[in-house]
């Protein structure tokens, strides 16, 4: 991930919602910044790099959703913000 002082990279978990009535376990983690997304799951040997979040579900499946940390970042390659 190339640094840029004017667009930090934000942080997001992948949440992946469960069948029964536990709720759902944290599968991922990752930094997303324009046009630059990397993703690592919590079990060791998957992690992945793209250029949107919406990629994600490749890895993880569309049981999962992204929950931000930090402000979910521009991603289309425009850092104006």
């Amino acid at each position: 991930m190339t640094a840029d002082l004017h667009s930090p990279p934000s942080r997001f978990a992948v949440f992946e919602t469960l069948d029964d009535d536990s709720g759902g376990q944290l599968v991922a983690w990752g930094l997303a910044a324009p046009g630059n997304v990397d993703v690592h799951s919590v079990e060791p040997g998957m992690c992945g790099r793209f250029s949107t979040v919406a990629a994600v579900s490749f890895l993880f499946g569309d049981s999962c959703e992204v929950v931000w940390i930090d402000p979910e970042p521009p991603l289309d390659g425009d850092s104006s913000g």
